[in-house]
């Protein structure tokens, strides 16, 4: 029993350190799910991205990148280029692809809990297309 409560210990510090600006008095007073919120289960968040790429025979410039917070699996998707468009076709093939499985009672499906993109703040994830998107998946957007 105290082997778990040092490794909450632990984990509560590694918590504290990773917030910037974060003094020691406001860490003590947070619980650790204030810190730093976790995905608990696998396609609940999603962390975005774009990477340029070199020379490709397909003559793809760039690749859409995004990881699941959970089970850290990475999915790639080369593009054409970094337009919004490219960006949201992108992530509606991915979200058609990887959406959550639904849970429900006696045929009404619902999710428990609501899909998260987070991204920087690229103009590439800011813009109506991106947003319609995650508006028609349930899906909210984080920076």
């Amino acid at each position: 029993m105290d082997a778990l409560k040092k490794l909450d210990e632990i984990e509560q510090i590694s918590d504290q350190e990773e917030v910037p600006g974060l003094t020691s008095d406001d860490a003590s007073k947070a619980s650790p799910i204030e810190l730093r919120r976790r995905s608990t289960k696998s396609r609940e968040y999603w962390h975005a991205d774009t990477i340029p790429l070199g020379k490709t025979w397909n003559h793809m410039k760039d690749a859409f990148v995004i990881v699941d917070d959970f089970t850290r699996m990475s999915f790639v998707y080369p593009i054409k280029d970094k337009s919004q468009h490219s960006v949201a076709a992108a992530l509606a093939e991915h979200f058609l692809q990887q959406w959550p499985t639904p849970t429900g009672i006696k045929d009404i499906n619902f999710f428990i809990n609501r899909t998260v993109l987070r991204s920087d703040r690229g103009t590439v994830f800011i813009n109506s297309f991106v947003h319609d998107l995650c508006e028609r998946l349930d899906c909210s957007v984080e920076y």
